[in-house]
Order: structure tokens, then C-alpha cells, then sequence
């Protein structure tokens, strides 16, 4: 089944609940609105699962993502990392650096975020070639 772009498999051994954490936006008090909606609990199988019960979800969660503009959480947490570069305070300045921003260490950890640090080259060993007169 295909829920705009997001299609969820329809194996035996993965259970419904887990296929609708795939879905971002989708927390879990929701997929428990879903399930209880339709009479399900959260061990059912999605391989199980009725035509009508599947319609049911897809209804559902069609009407839930066009609702709250769930596919628009990305774009939108871009544009809030964009409006902090513009605006160039600390936030956005440890964006631009791509440091941690909400004041975590760097000296051991966030290698991560950090890359691989690049040692610069000293100015003496770029002038150690010597000429013998």
C-alpha cells in the first residue's frame, strides 16, 4: 500500500504500528488513534489486514497528513535553519560553521557534526627549503 510517498510493505512479520512510524509526523498517540479507530490492536500484522481495514488507514491518514501539512516538515525546518544564517546570532553562525547548536561540547564529542579535523601546515615547514651557497 502506498500513502502518497511513503509505501509500506506488506510482509508477514512486521507489525502495522511499526510500518506507520515509517510515515514522518506520525507520533505514537496517533497510531494509536489509527488502530483504535479501526478496531486493531498493535500486534496485527499489516499482511492480515483487510482490503476494507486498509482502505480505512489510507482514508485516515490522507485526510490526517493533508490536515496538518505533514509533508511540509521539512521544508519547513530548512527554511528556520535558513532564517537563523540570515540573521547571523550565535544559532545561526554554529549552523554556518556546522557546530552543535544548542551548546553542546566540542572538544571531545560531536566528531560528527564537527568532520575530520584537517591539521593546517606552519609557515616554517613551507620556508625550510634551505639554499647552500
Amino acid at each position: 500500500m502506498k500513502i502518497i510517498n511513503y509505501s509500506l510493505t506488506t510482509k508477514n512479520t512486521i507489525k502495522l504500528s511499526e510500518q506507520l512510524k515509517i510515515i514522518i509526523g506520525l507520533k505514537q498517540n496517533t497510531i494509536k488513534k489509527i488502530l483504535c479507530s479501526n478496531y486493531l490492536s498493535k500486534n496485527t500484522k499489516f499482511a492480515k489486514i483487510n482490503r476494507t481495514e486498509q482502505f480505512k488507514i489510507y482514508k485516515y491518514l490522507t485526510n490526517y497528513i493533508n490536515k496538518n501539512k505533514i509533508l511540509n516538515i521539512k521544508n519547513i525546518k530548512k527554511q528556520n535553519i535558513e532564517k537563523k544564517r540570515g540573521k547571523k546570532n550565535y544559532q545561526g553562525l554554529r549552523h554556518i560553521n556546522t557546530l552543535p547548536v544548542r551548546g553542546q561540547n566540542t572538544k571531545n564529542n560531536a566528531k560528527t557534526q564537527r568532520g575530520k579535523i584537517k591539521k593546517k601546515k606552519s609557515k616554517e615547514r613551507k620556508n625550510k627549503n634551505w639554499k647552500l651557497i
